[in-house]
């Protein structure tokens, strides 16, 4: 159920199914007494109000099992927390959370997301006001990093993230140049968000503002 929740609220983004299912995790979890279920749903959900446009509510669920998301997974947690305060635009406690993520992963903890925490760490400094270099910087270390452990879906949304930038400066080759490299490497997946944000950013400008 975690894996299904996992696909319908990250990769397609269907907040309305992926709702749903964090309920039924939340529920089942606490009938049979799953620590772990009820820390991830409660997280989860809280994540998928926000989206949802509860932003004040959505952080109150997820705030609350965040302290003991720690003795489970010190990234899992962090990382679905740092998408919903960029939501919220919560940028100073959004920024902390993932300043401490991308700490723990140079001091070596595991680095399945660090190429993700990167990017909003570039997308919290755009919100926040920060110079552009410091995003662009973040957005670039993104993409290396996702390059180094062949995560093409981190790669492709840095890369839109990066593109973005570069439009606004008015480098529009460039970014288009470095959206048609990612984005003709996939041959399936064409539903998911991701691919269909990059297809919108490829094909017309300015694209959408960025999907957290």
């Amino acid at each position: 159920m975690h894996h299904l929740l996992t696909m319908r609220c990250d990769f397609l983004r269907d907040y309305r199914a992926s709702r749903a299912q964090a309920e039924e995790v939340l529920d089942r979890s606490t009938q049979t007494g799953i620590r772990w279920g009820i820390i991830y749903g409660t997280i989860w959900l809280g994540k998928i109000m926000v989206a949802e446009g509860a932003a004040d509510a959505g952080i109150a669920r997820l705030a609350e099992e965040m302290p003991a998301s720690e003795a489970w997974d010190q990234h899992l947690g962090k990382w679905l927390a740092a998408g919903a305060y960029l939501k919220a635009r919560r940028v100073a406690e959004g920024i902390a959370i993932v300043d401490q993520a991308i700490a723990r992963v140079i001091a070596g903890g595991a680095g399945l997301f660090e190429a993700d925490l990167h990017r909003l760490k570039g997308e919290f400094a755009l919100v926040g006001g920060e110079a552009l270099s410091e995003a662009e910087a973040a957005f670039n270390s993104a993409i290396a990093i996702a390059r180094r452990q062949q995560a093409k879906s981190f790669e492709l949304r840095a890369t839109i993230s990066l593109a973005r930038l570069l439009m606004k400066q008015g480098r529009h080759d460039e970014a288009r140049s470095m959206l048609t490299e990612i984005y003709n490497w996939f041959t399936e997946g064409f539903d998911t968000a991701d691919l269909k944000e990059g297809r919108r950013c490829w094909t017309s400008w300015p694209c959408d503002e960025p999907e957290p």
